[in-house]
């Protein structure tokens, strides 16, 4: 196993940008335990992501809530998501390890119903690029239109 990434279903409030205390608890034991990163889910809006260092020294990540996908549900929180990169590099005898990582804001738009990058459409508000500034880090914030590049010899 080069990595371990997992997602869970978790937090026991909804609607809540903030990360409970049960779950960051949670998340560095998973990463603890070897993980290498989390893409959380469930509470229906975004959630801050963070990176961890684990005790043995690993850099790890956790984004504690990407938000919505699919969702007919109102409000700008509720309508905001993002899609987040994590880049990985593998090192020959060794294990995977994180050598960046980026997200591209999206919004739901209905009538008619449609998934869209915030920079790529005259119907998203710009406002859900800062709601998710206060949340992730702006500068890794990607232009939807250029192409990824990643850098195999980063660590």
């Amino acid at each position: 196993v080069d990595a371990v990434i997992l997602t869970p279903h978790w937090g026991e409030a909804e609607y809540t940008q903030r990360v409970e205390p049960s779950q960051r608890a949670l998340g560095r034991r998973f990463l603890e335990a070897g993980a290498l990163a989390i893409f959380g889910n469930h509470p229906h809006v975004t959630k801050p992501w963070e990176k961890y260092v684990t005790k043995d020294g690993r850099e790890t990540f956790v984004a504690y809530s990407i938000g919505n996908f699919v969702s007919g549900q109102a409000s700008l929180a509720k309508k905001t998501s993002a899609i987040v990169y994590l880049g990985l590099t593998k090192v020959p005898g060794e294990k995977a390890f994180i050598n960046g990582v980026s997200y591209i804001p999206l919004y739901m738009l209905s009538s008619p119903w449609e998934v869209v990058a915030v920079d790529r459409s005259s119907r998203a508000p710009k406002e859900a690029n800062t709601l998710l500034a206060k949340l992730f880090d702006d500068s890794r914030r990607l232009d939807s239109r250029e192409r990824i590049e990643t850098n195999l010899e980063c660590r």
